[in-house]
């Protein structure tokens, strides 16, 4: 029989865009995986990729036959599967992106547990608010919050909740300014946005007036730190757009208060973004399944109020 490695060299090399990422994710060189490859070539006595310095290229016979090995991958992967359920302890590393704020947040109320749980998952965090390619960067789970749900057909997405947005100000803000009493009112107060754009259009919703209303913003301080933005608002210099999640503890606290709270702004989807389960490693399943479990009613309660 033919070595069936070679099969799947061939299928990491695709998946991941080229030999370097299969290095890094692998361990196994360059040297290595392009002498796998060639020998895999030569054996079926086809041409399966085109290469150059930059990027590679599936031919067409090589696209029938990388459909034909991710076939053959998953069900060997039902065999592994198996297996880690009678080992019942996942082992291995995996790569996770979240936002800053889900990892200031979010991430310490539950990963104690999941270390716990499984002590022997090692956990990579990329934490960054920019938008990062899940499979250019060998990344095994996103977690992103965003009004609209990721579309990419090569990733799949899983919706986990909810996020909401209230604009806040302190007590002593709204003494010294007054209160607006309709979002056209917010343009005569300094504004202070979670959202960097320098040019910005605010959405508003009142259920009971059925009115909607798209109001152009020029916020005084624009920054992607919602810590920053919570500190202004509490200490007086303006209005602030953040997410209930961030300044929940301070509107019970009666240290900021919630401004035009009848009108409602667009929620943030809260979801993950991954490759498909099928060829995910046990850590990544596990740490997904985990998410899953422990997220959604974390949301609730971090934002009843």
């Amino acid at each position: 029989m033919k070595d069936l490695n070679d099969l799947y060299i061939f299928a990491l090399i695709v998946e991941h865009g080229g030999l370097s990422k299969v290095e890094q994710k692998t361990g196994i060189s360059k040297s290595k995986l392009s002498r796998r490859l060639s020998n895999l070539e030569k054996n079926l006595n086809v041409k399966l990729l085109q290469r150059d310095s930059r990027q590679i290229k599936l031919t067409a016979i090589g696209e029938q036959i990388y459909q034909y090995v991710q076939s053959m991958l998953l069900e060997a992967q039902t065999v592994y599967d198996l297996i880690d359920q009678l080992r019942g302890e996942p082992i291995g590393s995996i790569t996770v992106s979240l936002p800053i704020d889900v990892a200031e947040r979010i991430m310490p109320l539950i990963l104690p547990e999941f270390m716990d749980r499984y002590p022997k998952v090692e956990i990579k965090f990329i934490v960054t608010n920019k938008r990062v390619d899940i499979l250019k960067e060998s990344v095994d789970i996103g977690i992103r919050i965003r009004q609209n749900l990721d579309s990419d057909q090569n990733l799949v997405m899983r919706h986990l909740g909810y996020t909401q947005s209230v604009l806040v100000a302190s007590p002593h803000y709204l003494k010294q300014h007054g209160i607006p009493t309709h979002p056209t009112e917010l343009t005569k107060y300094k504004l202070l946005s979670n959202i960097e754009n320098e040019n910005q259009t605010w959405l508003f919703n009142n259920q009971t007036l059925n009115e909607n209303l798209s109001l152009p913003i020029k916020p005084f301080v624009k920054a992607a730190s919602l810590t920053l933005l919570n500190c202004l608002a509490t200490d007086g210099k303006g209005i602030a757009l953040l997410p209930l999640l961030k300044c929940k503890s301070l509107i019970l606290e009666k240290k900021l208060i919630v401004v035009l709270p009848e009108w409602e702004l667009p929620t943030g989807n809260f979801h993950l973004i991954f490759p498909s389960r099928s060829g995910a490693l046990p850590a990544s399943k596990v740490f997904l399944d985990f998410l899953i479990e422990k997220i959604p009613p974390l949301l609730k309660e971090m934002q009843d109020i």
